[in-house]
């Protein structure tokens, strides 16, 4: 995942994670299945900002090309370390560069609505589906700090530009799996945004004990999103009248 000021930190151990968690999880897989009506199954599709290339793998099923971008170089290799569909390319590069265009593009927790539409409106030619994150805590931290992720932005954004567009709110569990407590213990003192130490005392309340061949502990999320479908044609007609009524 991607963008200019906003971007998902990626390092050897968050890409460990990461991997753990799209081996545990059906997330990608619903998360698909939700987003195939607004899609092309003949088209060439984009997920910019891919990570780890999960959702494009299960998008690979159901659609004639995927070409998955990000600008991480630790992400985008974690990626291509599995076998690829042979539909399907993981590109590494700065997406405002991309000069390829695109059937439908889908920015998966990307970053800021301007960086996006500005995106899209160059590359894309159909589609544009962003998916937003809608909570009011961080959930990996101990002490479940507040902090607004409510995508009130987007939808003003797009008013403003009179972009029509389809919004759902979406809900589906993407939690974390663990081999032992230890493990936990380094996810925490990864993610957490609290001041006071991480310990195992105080990761342990927080898990779930499960039977599974690989890990011992789960830590459950619901990740709340908002999910937003417009037409890049829209985004273009929306930033040329923008434009123009910045000239008056």
């Amino acid at each position: 995942m991607q963008s200019g000021k906003i971007m998902q930190f990626w390092s050897a151990e968050a890409v460990g994670f990461m991997a753990d968690a799209t081996e545990y999880s059906d997330f990608h897989r619903k998360l698909t299945e939700i987003l195939l009506p607004y899609l092309p199954k003949d088209g060439h599709i984009c997920d910019a900002g891919c990570g780890l290339g999960a959702l494009g793998r299960e998008l690979s099923a159901h659609c004639a090309q995927v070409t998955a971008i990000d600008s991480s170089e630790i992400a985008v290799a974690a990626a291509k370390s599995k076998p690829l569909p042979e539909n399907t390319e993981v590109i590494c590069a700065d997406l405002h560069e991309v000069e390829q265009t695109f059937d439908a593009m889908i920015f998966c927790y990307f970053g800021r609505i301007g960086e996006i539409l500005n995106i899209a409106g160059k590359i894309c030619r159909g589609k544009v589906i962003i998916i937003k994150r809608s909570c009011a805590e961080h959930h990996f931290s101990l002490n479940r700090p507040s902090r607004s992720y409510a995508p009130d932005k987007t939808r003003e954004t797009l008013d403003r530009l009179e972009i029509p567009c389809l919004q759902r709110h979406l809900s589906l569990e993407f939690g974390q799996p663990f081999r032992s407590v230890s493990d936990a213990v380094a996810f925490f003192r990864l993610y957490d945004h609290g001041t006071e130490p991480v310990t195992a005392e105080r990761v342990l309340p927080r898990l779930q004990p499960i039977s599974h061949p690989t890990y011992r502990y789960y830590l459950s999320e619901r990740r709340e999103m908002e999910l937003f479908v417009l037409d890049a044609a829209d985004i273009r007609a929306g930033q040329k009248d923008a434009a123009s009524a910045a000239l008056i």
